[in-house]
């Protein structure tokens, strides 16, 4: 991102990657935030990804969780 940027990230600055792979580090997967938003998207995650299990316990549903990647994929931002 650097390079992609030609400068060196900010303290505050944090590259998000959309699809979760942190190896996959294509610019067109690549966000640039500020860190706080950054914390709020994965703390947003977390919450989703409970209330999804809490739902499915309710429900007795044979249901997989999203993975932390998968849950990325599908809220990411296009």
């Amino acid at each position: 991102m650097e390079q992609y940027l030609g400068r060196e990230l900010a303290r505050d600055e944090v590259v998000h990657h959309k699809d979760g792979d942190k190896a996959n580090n294509d610019v067109e997967n690549l966000v640039l935030l500020p860190n706080k938003l950054h914390h709020q998207f994965h703390r947003s995650l977390t919450i989703i990804k409970s209330e999804i299990k809490k739902a499915s316990d309710i429900w007795n549903l044979d249901f997989d969780l999203f993975t932390t990647k998968e849950l990325q994929a599908f809220l990411s931002y296009k």
